[in-house]
């Protein structure tokens, strides 16, 4: 791997941690659910999916995710990021290179699955099946997320592969 690749992804962690942070700082939203985030850090991941790869997004995901535990969170929230990136992570990885698909539908299944995998989290530790109605309401959420960064990610992929050279 260059220098310059390794620079690019340490500043896209930085970014997907730096995002995470602000995330931590907002307040709940007034018609937000107990758990509900925006994933702000998704966008530096899906990002870094399609202008480096698969693997260098595992590993920025990776390290966004122990940092922000580390920083600013606990075991819990470690665990519940892990699975719901790894999962989501997982899907967008599987669909981002399917023709016709475009970087809205891969953000918004990888919204969907990153509630998915921190849902099944959940189950697992309280070992609690009703707990699955409540994705309803993370699936409305992760949705229209997932539909605001992949907007963001489709503006703003072609200007950035236009400046970045590895």
């Amino acid at each position: 791997m260059s220098v310059k690749k390794t620079a690019y992804l340490g500043v896209m962690a930085a970014i997907a941690l730096c995002l995470s942070y602000l995330e931590s700082l907002l307040p709940p939203l007034p018609f937000s659910v107990p758990g509900m985030k925006l994933g702000l850090a998704n966008f530096a991941i899906l990002l870094t999916l399609y202008l480096f790869g698969i693997k260098e997004a595992a590993v920025v995901n990776f390290v966004r995710i122990v940092l922000a535990a580390f920083l600013f969170g606990n075991l819990y929230s470690f665990m519940f990021s892990l699975c719901g990136g790894i999962l989501s992570l997982l899907v967008e990885a599987l669909i981002y290179k399917r023709k016709g698909v475009n970087e809205l539908f891969v953000s918004v299944m990888g919204g969907l699955f990153h509630n998915a995998g921190q849902l099944i989290f959940c189950i697992i530790v309280m070992r609690n099946l009703m707990i699955v109605d409540y994705f309803v309401f993370l699936a409305a959420s992760g949705f229209v997320t997932g539909l605001l960064i992949g907007f963001l990610v489709k503006i703003l992929r072609p200007r950035l592969e236009k400046v970045l050279t590895v």
